[in-house]
């Protein structure tokens, strides 16, 4: 009876970190596979564009590419807006790209911020807003010809902003990480500096599939503790 009571324990302490183990699996896969598998280079160094007395200019010919991919992030942004300008700030961009010697298909995926000279409209625009939508609808309205403050914070898919002193509603973008572009249209404006600070995650295991499948199992042995 002591022999068939000790193999009953033991089974059910397999059962329930077993249980533990599989359930950490499967939660791990939500991180997305491109950080989770370490087949993205997340910067980890701040980025800083000042131009001093020759700012960067763009229009409808001219983009301003911030290249590098980041994860969590503080943005700072200095923008003046001229007569007519629409500016469009596009984060979590992610792009189809070469892993291996393969290149991932699918369609690029971004969220827009958009500022524009006197006319409003809705600050947020997600990717199909922002292509098959009104392109000469506005965003947030600022006065041409003075340099606006852009703050952008992004944890996880949350993106919130602050513009000129006015904070706007969160945004949930489709992915976790990417880079940016600054893009104007319908006039000129000039970006006077930008600088964006890589935040670190509380919890960099979180993002591994074994961290959560740990998890699962140290839950699952404190759970046969307690039965």
């Amino acid at each position: 009876m002591r022999t068939s009571a000790r193999l009953g324990f033991l089974l059910g302490l397999f059962v329930v970190l077993f249980g533990g183990a599989v359930a950490g699996w499967f939660v791990g896969g939500v991180v997305p596979a491109a950080i989770r598998d370490g087949r993205i280079e997340l910067r980890s160094e701040p980025y800083v564009g000042a131009w001093g007395s020759a700012p960067f200019e763009i229009d409808d010919a001219r983009r301003l590419p911030i290249p590098f991919t980041f994860a969590d992030f503080d943005m700072q942004l200095e923008v003046e807006l001229g007569e007519g300008a629409i500016v469009d700030l596009v984060v979590r961009r992610v792009e189809p790209r070469v892993i291996g010697s393969e290149i991932v298909p699918f369609h690029g995926r971004f969220s827009v911020l958009r500022l524009s000279a006197d006319r409003a409209g809705p600050p947020w625009l997600s990717r199909t807003e922002a292509l098959l939508g009104d392109r000469g609808a506005g965003g947030v309205d600022l006065a041409p010809g003075h340099t606006a403050t852009v703050w952008l914070r992004g944890r996880g898919r949350w993106l919130e902003a602050n513009v000129a002193g006015r904070r706007l509603p969160r945004f949930l973008a489709e992915d976790e990480f990417g880079s940016f572009l600054v893009v104007a249209r319908g006039g000129r404006a000039v970006v006077r500096s930008v600088a964006i600070t890589p935040v670190p995650r509380a919890a960099p295991w979180l993002a591994t599939r074994g961290g959560w499948v740990g998890l699962g199992l140290l839950l699952g042995a404190l759970a046969a503790a307690v039965l």
